[in-house]
């Protein structure tokens, strides 16, 4: 038994109904895990602030990496996204 979508008995309202449902779904399907912002959006340096370092953090990987920031990241940098390790 195959189905066949008749278009013709499908409403403007079920249609735009269905649109914006898919919109914000497929948008959220496309952020990556991976995503992550640029280093001058959190006003990274590659230097400590206030004693807070990016090795202390616990979004920093290492050997020179973040979860949420882009690019090569220094064990003794800070950004605004500091927040210490558990």
């Amino acid at each position: 038994m195959t189905r066949i979508l008749n278009i013709n008995n499908i409403s403007r309202r079920k249609l735009l109904l269905t649109a914006a449902v898919a919109v914000p779904v497929t948008a959220l399907a496309s952020l990556s895990a991976e995503a992550k912002v640029a280093q001058g959006s959190v006003m990274y340096q590659a230097k400590p602030k206030d004693g807070h370092d990016c090795k202390a953090c616990k979004l920093f990987e290492a050997p020179g990496s973040c979860k949420q920031v882009s690019g090569s990241i220094s064990p003794n940098g800070w950004c605004m996204l500091w927040s210490p390790k558990a």
